[in-house]
């Protein structure tokens, strides 16, 4: 769930007609928006494996290599 602060950010762009964009998990520098904010999200690194369900919930700023680990640790096998 967003905190507050990060809830604040969105609303504030949006009622500003401010451009924005947001940073994950990755390390790209593709999320740059010029004249506007970067919404950094990318301390959320919550995951959540229901292996009952065959299910995972992911936070925004999870990479590639917390999902496998995270799977593995509950024996399930991430491939592409």
């Amino acid at each position: 769930m967003l905190t507050s602060s990060y809830t604040h950010q969105f609303k504030y762009a949006l009622s500003n007609d401010i451009p924005f964009s947001v940073k994950a998990g990755g390390m790209s520098n593709k999320n740059s928006v010029e004249g506007g904010l970067i919404i950094n999200l990318s301390g959320f690194h919550g995951i959540t494996v229901n292996a009952s369900k065959n299910t995972v919930t992911l936070q925004s700023g999870v990479i590639g290599s917390q999902l496998v680990e995270a799977c593995f640790e509950k024996g399930f096998c991430v491939g592409n």
